[in-house]
C-alpha cells in the first residue's frame, strides 16, 4: 500500500488522502496496545487510513468534526445531535471579553480594562464561534454515544509563549490515538481558511508535527501540516455504556435551557442567552465608531446554522416521545423556526451598520430574537420535566 503522506520534491510536504464521511467503516478500536491495520507507519511517519469521504456540507466544523471521529470507532451520529447534546445548537455566545478594534480594523485595545479608554468596538463576529466554549458539554456527547470524549489542553488561548508548553503536554496523547487509528479533534485553521477546527490524521518529525484536514471537505480534499500546534482537542478514549437515550434527552434539554438562561459558566465569562442578546443590543447601539459589518453578518450567519440545526435535533427527538412531551418539543421547534426568519430580515449590509438607523432596527431585531427564544426555552423546560423513564431506562442507569 503507499502512503498518502507522500513526498514531495525533497521538502517536508507530505500529501495525506486519509478522509473521514457520514457512515464511515465502522472500525473500533480499544486500548493502545498495538497499531490497528489502519494506522499506517513508513519510516518516522504515521497516518490514519481506509476510510472514504463524500461530499463537502456546510454545516458547524466542531460539531461534524466530533461526529465523524465518532463514527469512524463505530458511534454512528449526526453533526446535529452533536450539536444538539452539546448545547451548541442552542447557544448564543457573547462575552465582555474580547478585542476591540478600530475603524482601520486594526487591534486598538482589549475589552473590558480598554473601554472607554480607547476608540474602538468590540469584535462581536467571534462570539457565536469562541473556540474556548465548544468543548465545554462534549464529555456529554460521548456519554450519550458509548465512547469516552477527552478535552486536552484548554479553550483558552495561552498566548504565542504560552503555547508551546500547554502542547508539549497534549502532544503523547495525540500522537497515541493517531497512532491507534483514531482522529483528534484539534483546533486549528484548517486548509480551507475558514474554519477553526480539524481532524488530525497524522504526524511525522517536522514543526508542527501534526497532520489535519477540514472536517466539511469533499474527497479530494488533502491533508495538509498544521500551521500551530493546537492549544486545546478532543480525543477518543475507550468504550464506555451508552447512556439511555430518553434519559440523554432530557439531560441535553435541561442544558439547552440552563445556556438559554445564562446559567453555565463558561470560560471568559461568555454569555450563552438573554444576557448575550442583550450585549449584542448594546453593542449595536454603540457608535464611537460602530463596528464592521461584517462581525454583526457573522453573528447573523452562526446564528442561522445553530437555530436550523435545533429545529432538526428537537424534530428528530419528537419522534422517540409521547405527549406531552412531543408537543413541547415541535412548540420548540416553532419558535426556532420563528427566530430563522427573523434571522432571514436582518441587514447586516455596510450602509446598515453604519447608519444608526440601520444598526437600531438590527438591534431591536436582536431583543425580538431574545423574545422568541425565551419562550422556546420553556418548551424545552416542559419538554425536560415531561420525560419520565421508562423501566428500562430506570434498568440502565441503575446497572
Amino acid at each position: 500500500m503507499s502512503s498518502p503522506l507522500s513526498h514531495r520534491s525533497g521538502s517536508t510536504l507530505w500529501a495525506a488522502t486519509a478522509c473521514i464521511v457520514a457512515m464511515v467503516l465502522m472500525l473500533c478500536i480499544d486500548g493502545y496496545s498495538s497499531p490497528p491495520k489502519n494506522a499506517q507507519r513508513n519510516s518516522d511517519r504515521i497516518w490514519i487510513d481506509g476510510f472514504p469521504r463524500g461530499k463537502s456540507k456546510p454545516v458547524d466544523p466542531f460539531s461534524q468534526a466530533v461526529a465523524l471521529a465518532l463514527m469512524y470507532a463505530g458511534h454512528p451520529t449526526h453533526w446535529e445531535t452533536v450539536m444538539g447534546d452539546s448545547g451548541a445548537a442552542f447557544v448564543m455566545q457573547a462575552s465582555e471579553i474580547a478585542p476591540l478594534y478600530g475603524p482601520d480594523g486594526k487591534k486598538v485595545g482589549d475589552a473590558p480594562k480598554d473601554l472607554g479608554k480607547v476608540i474602538g468596538r468590540r469584535d462581536v463576529g467571534w462570539w457565536p464561534i469562541a473556540l474556548e466554549c465548544a468543548p465545554t458539554y462534549v464529555k456529554f456527547v460521548g456519554r450519550v454515544a458509548g465512547r469516552e470524549l477527552r478535552v486536552l489542553g484548554s479553550g483558552d488561548h495561552p498566548g504565542s509563549e504560552g503555547l508551546a508548553g500547554r502542547y508539549e503536554k497534549m502532544h503523547g496523547d495525540i500522537i497515541r490515538s493517531i497512532d491507534t487509528g483514531r482522529p483528534v479533534v484539534v483546533a486549528g485553521r484548517c486548509q480551507c481558511g475558514g474554519c477553526f477546527w480539524s481532524l488530525a490524521v497524522g504526524y511525522d518529525k517536522g514543526e508542527p508535527a501534526l497532520w489535519s484536514y477540514c472536517p466539511l471537505a469533499g474527497p479530494q480534499t488533502q491533508a495538509k501540516r498544521m500551521s500551530n500546534n493546537p492549544w486545546v482537542a478532543v480525543a477518543l478514549g475507550g468504550k464506555i455504556e451508552k447512556m439511555d437515550r430518553r434519559l440523554a434527552d432530557r439531560e441535553a434539554l435541561r442544558h439547552a435551557v440552563a445556556l438559554a438562561r445564562d446559567k453555565v459558566k463558561m470560560p471568559n465569562n461568555y454569555l450563552t442567552g438573554q444576557g448575550a442578546y442583550a450585549l449584542w443590543a448594546s453593542e449595536l447601539r454603540q457608535t464611537d465608531p460602530p463596528g464592521q459589518a461584517r462581525w454583526h453578518a457573522n453573528v447573523v450567519g452562526n446564528l442561522t446554522l445553530r437555530r436550523g440545526a435545533a429545529v432538526g435535533y428537537l424534530k428528530a427527538m419528537s419522534s422517540r416521545h409521547e405527549e406531552p412531551t412531543r408537543a413541547h418539543l415541535l412548540g420548540a421547534v416553532k419558535q426556532y423556526t420563528n427566530a430563522l426568519a427573523v434571522l432571514k430580515t436582518a441587514d447586516t449590509s455596510s450602509e446598515a451598520m453604519t447608519s444608526t438607523k440601520g444598526r437600531e432596527a438590527l438591534a431591536k431585531l436582536a431583543e425580538r430574537l431574545a423574545e422568541i427564544e425565551a419562550k422556546a426555552a420553556l418548551q424545552l423546560e416542559q419538554a425536560a420535566n415531561s420525560i419520565r423513564p421508562t423501566k428500562n431506562s430506570v434498568q440502565k442507569s441503575n446497572a
